[in-house]
């Protein structure tokens, strides 16, 4: 959880926030104060983090930090306690709102929320998420999430993710998704991933992909891939692909690729194609095409 939570307290003893962000120059931009004195300022940047893992509601689990110490206005420096009570009065108002704990439910609308354990949250507008251990999100809007852990994630409309670890995600619509390490994804409508590492995906419809390293696909009906390294994928109906590095395709039914590199291979009905020129394998038509 980086930098959760952080506030801005001001010379009148009021402490901000903002449900969409922790970063402290957004507060100072929604307040209007400018950033140009030190000792003299009428602001002072805080931060409250958690000391446990994963995070829970009680104060003596976490630490208040002060910014820029050195250079403190003295406002804050006669009255420190009355300061940091009123901080403390903003992270007890925020862990209600942005944090999900064990097997807590949360529907969010242009919010930032980080959700632990089992717990799940619906996300609506431009909300935003870390989801950790085996939470679960459901995106819509133009809502983002980042996934680690053994956690899960269902997109619609424009939403994205990014996923490490194990994490999954169901994508659907426009939404797109970016997969590393192991994770995998199953994408229907025209959703979009990019593949890293060894992660896996399954495509359907006009769904479409980009592989990297080691990384694999399985695509259905129109569904597109471009594959780079040593990435491989099985296609099968209408589907298509084009193949870069030493990327390797296996081809069924009526679906074709592309190959661009000179070790790149495709298999087609038990045969090895291999790159010459640039070389389209139809499934229905055995016979390489030369272009």
């Amino acid at each position: 959880m980086c930098r959760y939570l952080s506030c801005v307290v001001t010379n009148d003893f009021k402490a901000h926030w903002k449900k969409q962000s922790v970063d402290h120059e957004s507060i100072l931009d929604d307040l209007k104060l400018p950033d140009a004195t030190l000792r003299n300022r009428t602001f002072v940047r805080i931060e409250i983090t958690p000391e446990t893992d994963p995070p829970t509601r009680k104060p003596e689990d976490w630490k208040l930090r002060v910014d820029e110490e050195g250079t403190l206005p003295e406002w804050f420096i006669e009255h420190r306690t009355k300061a940091e009570t009123a901080c403390w009065k903003a992270w007890e108002e925020s862990v209600q709102i942005q944090l999900a704990l064990n097997d807590e439910k949360k529907e969010v609308t242009d919010t930032l929320i980080y959700l632990y354990g089992s717990s799940s949250a619906v996300l609506y507008g431009s909300s935003r998420a870390e989801l950790y251990d085996s939470s679960s999100a459901e995106l819509y809007g133009s809502s983002s999430a980042v996934l680690y852990g053994s956690s899960r994630a269902v997109l619609k409309d424009s939403s994205s993710a990014e996923l490490y670890g194990s994490s999954s995600a169901v994508l659907y619509d426009s939404s797109s998704a970016e997969l590393y390490g192991s994770s995998s994804a199953v994408l229907y409508g025209s959703s979009r991933a990019v593949l890293y590492g060894s992660s896996s995906a399954e495509l359907y419809g006009s769904s479409s992909a980009v592989l990297y390293d080691s990384s694999r696909a399985e695509l259905y009906d129109s569904s597109r891939a471009e594959l780079y390294d040593s990435s491989r994928a099985v296609l099968y109906g209408s589907s298509s692909a084009e193949l870069y590095g030493s990327s390797r395709a296996e081809l069924y039914d009526s679906s074709r690729a592309e190959l661009k590199s000179t070790v790149s291979t495709a298999i087609c009905n038990r045969k090895v194609i291999v790159h010459t020129k640039t070389t389209i394998i139809k499934k229905t038509n055995i016979k390489a095409e030369e272009l």
